[in-house]
């Protein structure tokens, strides 16, 4: 049998023979990113992300009350969690060749939609990470003076 370079399924693409656990994850991530179900299922969290984007351009606070719009804001964190994961199995798709996410040299083309996907979401996740982040670091910081007290 001969390997050929596209087959998900071929070593030389995937480049995890070594390590049969990355190159059977790879295989997985790369049939569920062509699964027809998997992108059905993002083009309908790209709808629901749309109509999210519309309602909290209203404030809807003093119609719907504050749990609604509480409601919202989770529904909206779980939306970008699905595109976080969406980014992590198309890039896991790729085998040793993570780069082909953004460039791929077959066709000599920049995957604009991806490298856009990349960017809205990296930047959102930033934007919702980093309070988390700060808040878990001064309560590391705080417990590692705490720590420090009866040394004194």
């Amino acid at each position: 049998m001969k390997l050929d370079s596209t087959d998900p399924e071929s070593a030389e693409f995937l480049g995890c023979c070594r390590q049969r656990w990355l190159h059977r994850l790879a295989v997985l991530a790369r049939k569920t990113r062509d699964h027809v179900y998997f992108q059905t299922t993002i083009i309908a969290f790209i709808v629901i992300a749309g109509v999210l984007v519309g309602l909290q351009t209203y404030d809807l606070e003093p119609r719907f009350g504050a749990d609604f719009v509480s409601a919202l804001s989770i529904v909206d964190q779980f939306v970008l969690a699905v595109f976080a994961v969406e980014i992590a199995i198309k890039v896991m798709a790729q085998g040793r060749h993570p780069s082909r996410f953004v460039y791929d040299p077959s066709n000599g083309n920049l995957q604009a939609w991806n490298v856009f996907d990349f960017i809205v979401v990296s930047k959102l996740c930033r934007k919702q990470l980093l309070p988390l982040v700060v808040a878990l670091s001064s309560t590391h910081i705080a417990l590692a003076g705490v720590g420090r007290l009866p040394s004194v």
